[in-house]
């Protein structure tokens, strides 16, 4: 990779976990209704109660069984889709090469922090789905990854062959 192709992907990657980390972790988002979210969070918290999910897939079956599709969708695809780009810059970014399985132990690592963040500051609940979720967007990622990957090899092996 040329050095500036690999200046600009540092910084893309380093603007991405920024804006990242604002999102999943700060709740930093345009008119959703979040900050009203961690009100009830902060009084919840102030009356001795404090939720928090364990048990993998409680809430995934929850969201997609009894409560509507609109907001089942919205915590499905908001777990998934903003930690795809963790799984296709990371291996871009590391010095070293990031196979499929590091990439995904590194994206579920850095869940686990977010989620682990959130319930200290209170910005929101600890939730092992979220942290199963927010991986399998890394894992999409990785292989969006290699899918862009082949694309360019079979362009130039096109262009070498004209």
């Amino acid at each position: 990779m040329k050095e500036s192709w690999k200046r600009f992907v540092r910084i893309m990657f380093i603007v991405y976990i920024a804006v990242l980390l604002l999102f999943v972790v700060f709740k930093v988002l345009p008119d959703l209704h979040v900050f009203g979210n961690i009100q009830d969070i902060y009084r919840n918290r102030s009356y001795g109660y404090h939720k928090f999910n364990l048990i993998p897939f409680k809430t995934i079956w929850k969201y997609t069984r009894s409560i509507g599709y609109d907001y089942a969708f919205i915590n499905l695809f908001g777990n998934i889709i903003p930690f795809m780009p963790f799984g296709f810059l990371l291996p871009l970014f590391m010095k070293k090469k990031m196979n499929f399985w590091k990439t995904a132990a590194v994206g579920m690592a850095f869940s686990l922090a977010c989620e682990i963040t959130q319930d200290l500051t209170m910005t929101g609940f600890f939730d092992v789905d979220d942290i199963i979720l927010n991986t399998l967007g890394v894992m999409v990622g990785y292989w969006c990854l290699l899918a862009a990957g082949r694309i360019v090899a079979y362009i130039k092996k096109k262009k070498a062959a004209a």
